[in-house]
């Protein structure tokens, strides 16, 4: 019913094997600024992988050790008020005087002086 023609294809002469193979060589060639910029690009995401996030993650680590060191010393200062206020406390002599303030006594014979609060001023 359909014929198939098949066509015979003549071996390919010496120059025409040559200017295919120079062909390929100029497309590999073509290639190569191509692949350069694209291996550049890899590098430098590797690089930003590396290089760069350890340095962000080290600046981050000092600015968070920084504030840790400002809290400690807010601890500190703390833990000394803490400290000085118990050792008045333990002292008779401390005690009564704050008492006595508070309460707003006074031994006999003393006179107690209070100045009156500042009033806020009207703008």
């Amino acid at each position: 019913m359909f014929r198939l023609f098949h066509r015979h294809r003549q071996r390919p002469t010496l120059e025409e094997v040559e200017m295919r193979r120079a062909a390929r060589a100029d497309g590999l060639k073509s290639l190569l600024p191509v692949m350069g910029i694209i291996l550049l690009v890899i590098l430098f995401f590797l690089l930003t992988l590396i290089v760069f996030r350890p340095l962000r993650d080290l600046r981050r680590l000092e600015q968070d050790k920084a504030a840790m060191q400002g809290k400690l010393e807010d601890a500190k200062s703390d833990h000394e008020k803490a400290r000085n206020e118990f050792r008045w406390m333990a002292d008779p002599e401390y005690f009564e005087n704050v008492a006595r303030d508070r309460a707003n006594l006074a031994k006999p014979g003393e006179t107690i002086l209070r100045q009156p609060e500042a009033l806020p001023q009207k703008r």
